[in-house]
């Protein structure tokens, strides 16, 4: 799975990665490799913040895991943090950007209109014009990152490359199970 985040805002704020009820622990921006068992698997991200809403983008999906298979998913967070996020198979795109770049053009609109009129002006025109097109370009910029239309099918399931390794128990949080690059093994260790 690969999450991404719309601009360059602070990334303190990490996504929660949740798969059939289940945290992902230690998830970061990027590409997260799960290793699960073969079948049907609900999958939920969101991003935690500490003002409303306390979920940020939070998105849903289902997805069937084959045998001996890796399957992509991307998450993007909103560009605005009252949409939800977008979940499926790659690319997916970023909700919220319409209203983002109408709040952009309409308060650049709005300094613009303060400084007509007569003087005194609350700023320097000067000031004012190069805000307001600080605002416009952050709009244009917004479209152009906006992302391709999303995919609405599920792609082909790709061979797994996913490293040997220990990793958390699909089906027990609290155990680490070892996985061999193909298949899960019956070696488990409790996690601490």
């Amino acid at each position: 799975m690969t999450t991404k985040r719309f601009g360059f805002g602070p990334t303190r704020f990490k996504p929660k990665l949740i798969v059939d009820g289940y945290e992902i622990p230690a998830v970061r921006w990027g590409r997260t490799v799960v290793p699960t068992l073969p079948g049907r698997h609900h999958v939920h991200v969101h991003v935690p913040y500490f003002a409303w809403p306390r979920r940020i983008g939070p998105a849903d999906t289902d997805v069937d895991v084959n045998p001996g298979r890796l399957t992509e998913l991307e998450y993007r967070r909103p560009a605005w943090r009252y949409s939800a996020g977008s979940l499926g198979a790659g690319p997916q795109r970023y909700n919220g950007v319409g209203i983002v770049v109408t709040l952009n053009v309409v308060i650049g609109a709005l300094l613009v209109a303060t400084n007509f009129g007569p003087p005194p002006h609350p700023w320097p025109p000067w000031f004012v014009y190069l805000l307001a097109a600080g605002l416009v370009l952050q709009a244009v910029i917004l479209l152009i990152n906006a992302g391709p239309k999303p995919k609405p099918a599920q792609p082909p399931a790709q061979p797994a490359d996913v490293a040997p390794g220990w990793y958390p128990d699909p089906n027990d949080p609290n155990v680490m199970r070892y996985f061999d690059g193909r298949n899960w093994t019956s070696q488990t260790s409790s996690r601490r």
